[in-house]
């Protein structure tokens, strides 16, 4: 029997990680269910749109950071045509500016870097590491008393737009409380027809052909070229 130990930011991400490992996956399977489960559980951390990193070390012994962190856009734009704003978050007796809007978001990297993992650590189908995220985001997760208080503070951020207010907002307005649902629509579409045609759906199909319509008419940078040149980059970690 396969043993092994998953820490997440929510239960069901955790819980996800484990069930790939009892049914056979390998620690790199986990990681990736794990992190599909918490774009669902988490979204104020996490989301399919990111980046980030996986620092991995294979049983061959092979270390590698696994970088698709977000990329600059390679065309400027000029700054009255671009939808880019100031919101001010406040942490306890400090403030930090943040910019949104289309004019702030990079070129994603989180898919690409899922499917490239697979490709070279994973063990079982990306279909069955994906299951346990569709689950949960057919029917949505209940509300945990610390996602809700990331909600709070990323409030002008999370709700600056209708969508956003429909996800993280009740029905008198106010911010979501435990045990309320957080339910993202078109979520599980967007899961379920990544893990039946990968990476390419994103880059080049329809979600990134949507991507980059809305960046053009509403003030982004991204274009087809930006998503299509998309590429995750092995680096050797730094060992001290």
């Amino acid at each position: 029997m396969q043993k092994g130990a998953v820490a997440a930011g929510h239960l069901e991400s955790a819980n996800a990680g484990a069930e790939i490992l009892r049914a056979g996956g390998n620690a790199f399977d986990a990681a990736l269910s794990a992190f599909l489960a918490s774009c669902v559980c988490e979204p104020t951390y996490v989301s399919v749109g990111g980046g980030g990193f996986m620092l991995a070390h294979s049983a061959s012994g092979k270390t590698v950071l696994y970088d698709f962190f977000a990329q600059t856009p390679a065309v400027k734009r000029p700054p009255h045509e671009l939808d880019f704003r100031k919101v001010t978050l406040h942490f306890g007796g400090n403030t930090q500016d943040f910019h949104i809007g289309l004019g702030a978001v990079a070129v994603p990297g989180n898919v690409a870097g899922l499917f490239y993992i697979h490709q070279h650590l994973g063990r079982l189908p990306f279909a069955e590491i994906a299951a346990p995220a569709l689950q949960l985001a057919k029917n949505g997760v209940a509300l945990t008393p610390f996602i809700q208080s990331t909600i709070r503070l990323l409030a002008p951020i999370l709700t600056d737009s209708a969508d956003g207010k429909a996800v993280f907002t009740n029905k008198d307005g106010e911010i979501k409380s435990p045990p309320e649902t957080i339910f993202i629509p078109y979520l599980y579409d967007a899961l379920y027809a990544l893990s039946k045609e990968g990476a390419r759906l994103f880059y080049e199909g329809e979600i990134g052909q949507q991507l980059v319509a809305d960046c053009a008419e509403k003030g982004g940078y991204i274009t087809a070229a930006d998503l299509k040149n998309y590429r995750v980059i092995e680096r050797k970690p730094i060992q001290i």
